[in-house]
This record gives structure tokens, C-alpha cells and sequence, in this order.
């Protein structure tokens, strides 16, 4: 059996796993659930019952949802109902992830923790980023292949602002109100005329709240978001945010979701910006809440989905990018309703099939390339300050 510490919010943490990081396939994080969980089928390959079913389908969930927006985004512009669709994700589903991947983060950095920020952070970014380059050379028939490693490629973005936060953590962890301190960050980094996709900086600054309130959130405090009341408030929270998004789709740009430029770039002073931005990341939070409130908090057939999110967030781009490249995502290909349909379905259909363990089996050394013992043997655990 793995070894296991303790960790500083209570929970059990494997030595060998990523604890830290949002698919950390080795994590356990719950006392064992009372009741016995329903039969999984072999290609799931269960993991031991010890972990967290609500951290597992929850993440899932949002997989799912980030497969679906990237299906559509293609598409959707000319579609008032997709792009309602679209905006209505995008207003909440990546600051859920993220606030996911904060959940299970940890303010201190020994050399045990930054062998696996190298190991599942650093040399992924490194590796997706080669291999993107080159595919996107081949599936668009590019002059050359360029390899940037200033600016993440596409979805890359999301682990060079996760390599940054966990950086961040044992600063943050010593300040006072860090969530509040974070959205000060958020708020003005778009004040930065040049801030942009570069080293993810904005995305970096405008979703570290979620992050770090991910950190500072502990498990009994979702109980309530069960409770019929709760969910009672989400059916109304979630269904004024569609209709809000379809009022607003003709008129407002997606950017403001991307949180990936600043003001000036957005076309908008310093004082509407930030007030927009505050806005959209109150929205963003109480969305998020709307949808766990509907995620099962039992262990079901798929919940160990939930633990290898992060090989089928890294792998699906090439689909949806050679799709893309080969015309199948064209709004003209999907102007019926049964086609948009099949194409949501099966976005969440390939998330499920990236999520098995057969494509942890065939890939998982990508993903997450097996030297953490070659680096933890290279010197004592001690702290980094």
C-alpha cells in the first residue's frame, strides 16, 4: 500500500500521488463511505473506495462541460441558441475547475511537492506544448512549426497558471484574507494595457480568487448545497443565467470570459472593467455553486472518471483542433438541430472514453512522465522555504 501523510487540512494524502493538482489519480481525501458502492466496469479500474465521490463526479461534470463549449465554440457564433449555450458555460465552468484544482492544493512546498509540480505540471506543459505545435503544422499546413514556450498553446494555458499558482500558494498562505487579496489582483491586472495570453498572465491573475478559495474550502462546507433548498435556489440561479446569456448574446463578446486580456484590449475604461469583471466573478461563483449542487455526493459506475481528468483535458484539444482543421465543426456541417445535439452527446461521450483507464494505460507517461522517483531521490525532503 502507497505511504501516506498527513496532511494540514485534515485529510490523508498519498505520497506518491499529485495531492495537490486537480486529477491527482492517487489522492485520497475522505474517510470510506458507509454504504457499498455499485459494481464498476473493468475498464474503468476502479480506485480504492477511499476517495471523495463528490470531488470525483464534480470533476467530471466539469470536464464534461469544458468538452461541450469547446465543441460548440467553433460553430456557435451565427446560432443564438448555442451561443446562449456557450456563454452560459464559459460564465462559470473553467472557475469551477479551477476552483477544483485549488480544493486539494497545498501551501507548503517541500521537495516531495515540487517533484510533482515538476512531474505532472512543468514537463507536460513542456511536452503538450511540442507536440501541439507540431500538430497544429500538420492538421493546418503551416509554413513551419513554430514551438512558443512565452505563449501556452490553446488549453495550455490552464497548466501555466496552475504551475504559477502552486508557486504562489506559500505566499499566499501566509498573508491575510488572501481570497480578498486575490481578487484585488484579479481586478486591476486588467489595468495592464499589455497584460494578455503571454506566460497566461491575465488568466493567471483573474482566476487565482477560485483558486485559492478552492484552498480555503474544506469538505463539510458544501453540505448545505444539498439541501432542497439549495437546490431549489441553483434551478433558479442556472435558469436566469441562461436567460441572461440569451439577452446578451447578440451584444457582448465572449473575451470578458476568457479573462485572457485587459481592459484597454476589451474596449473599456479602468472603472467599467473592473466593475465588470467583479461582477462576472460573482456570477461565475454562484453558477458554479448552482451546478454542485446537482452533482451526486454517492459513489456511482463513473465516478472514477473524476480522476484522470487531466489526461482527457490534455488530449482531447487534438480532436477538437483536427476536427476543426478538417471542416467537421463548420457551422454549415451542423446547421440542423439533430446534428448539434449528436455533436453535445458526443462530447461528453469522448470525455468519458479519455477518462478510462485504458487511456491512462496507453498515455499516462505523457501526461504525467514517470522521473518523480529519479528526482525525490536526488536529495532530502526538506522544506523550500
Amino acid at each position: 500500500m502507497a505511504e501516506e501523510t498527513a496532511c494540514d487540512n485534515g485529510t490523508r494524502r498519498d505520497r506518491l500521488g499529485w495531492c495537490e493538482l486537480l486529477c491527482d489519480t492517487r489522492r485520497m481525501t475522505a474517510a470510506a463511505p458507509a454504504h457499498v458502492p455499485p459494481a464498476t466496469p473493468l475498464f474503468l479500474a476502479a480506485r480504492p473506495p477511499t476517495r471523495d465521490a463528490f470531488f470525483d463526479n464534480a470533476r467530471f461534470v466539469m470536464l464534461a462541460l469544458v468538452f461541450i463549449g469547446h465543441a460548440i465554440e467553433p460553430w456557435q457564433g451565427p446560432d443564438r441558441p448555442m451561443r446562449a449555450l456557450y456563454l452560459s458555460l464559459y460564465a462559470f465552468h473553467m472557475p469551477a475547475f479551477v476552483w477544483l484544482a485549488g480544493r486539494f492544493a497545498s501551501a507548503e512546498l517541500t521537495r516531495t511537492r515540487a517533484v510533482r509540480v515538476v512531474e505532472r505540471i512543468l514537463l507536460p506543459l513542456l511536452i503538450f506544448q511540442v507536440l501541439y505545435a507540431v500538430f497544429h503544422h500538420w492538421a493546418n499546413g503551416t509554413p513551419a512549426v513554430e514551438i512558443g514556450l512565452v505563449r501556452p498553446y490553446w488549453i495550455l494555458w490552464f497548466l501555466m497558471s496552475l504551475l504559477t499558482w502552486r508557486l504562489l500558494m506559500p505566499v499566499f498562505a501566509v498573508l491575510p484574507a488572501p481570497v480578498a487579496l486575490a481578487v484585488v489582483v484579479a481586478l486591476t491586472a486588467g489595468l495592464t494595457p499589455s497584460i494578455d495570453y503571454d506566460f497566461s498572465l491575465s488568466r493567471t491573475a483573474v482566476f487565482l480568487p477560485f483558486f485559492l478559495f478552492g484552498w480555503r474550502t474544506r469538505e463539510q462546507d458544501f453540505a448545505w448545497l444539498s439541501t432542497p433548498w439549495a437546490r431549489a435556489a441553483s434551478v433558479v440561479v442556472l435558469l436566469g443565467l441562461v436567460a441572461a446569456a440569451w439577452w446578451l448574446a447578440p451584444q457582448v463578446s465572449e473575451r470578458w470570459l476568457y479573462a485572457s486580456v485587459g481592459y484597454a484590449s476589451l474596449g473599456v475604461g479602468p472603472w467599467t472593467g473592473m466593475a465588470v469583471r467583479l461582477g462576472l466573478l460573482v456570477v461565475a461563483t454562484v453558477a458554479g455553486a448552482a451546478v454542485l449542487a446537482w452533482v451526486p455526493r454517492r459513489r456511482l459506475a463513473w465516478s472514477d472518471l473524476g480522476s484522470r481528468t487531466l489526461q482527457a483535458f490534455l488530449l482531447h484539444g487534438f480532436l477538437v483542433r483536427g476536427a476543426i482543421a478538417a471542416g467537421w465543426l463548420a457551422p454549415a456541417v451542423l446547421s440542423s438541430r439533430a446534428s448539434q445535439v449528436v455533436l453535445v452527446v458526443g462530447a461528453v461521450a469522448l470525455a468519458a472514453l479519455l477518462c478510462t483507464a485504458w487511456v491512462e494505460r496507453a498515455l499516462g507517461w505523457l501526461v504525467a512522465p514517470p522521473i518523480g522517483r529519479w528526482l525525490a531521490a536526488q536529495g532530502p525532503d526538506k522544506g523550500l522555504g
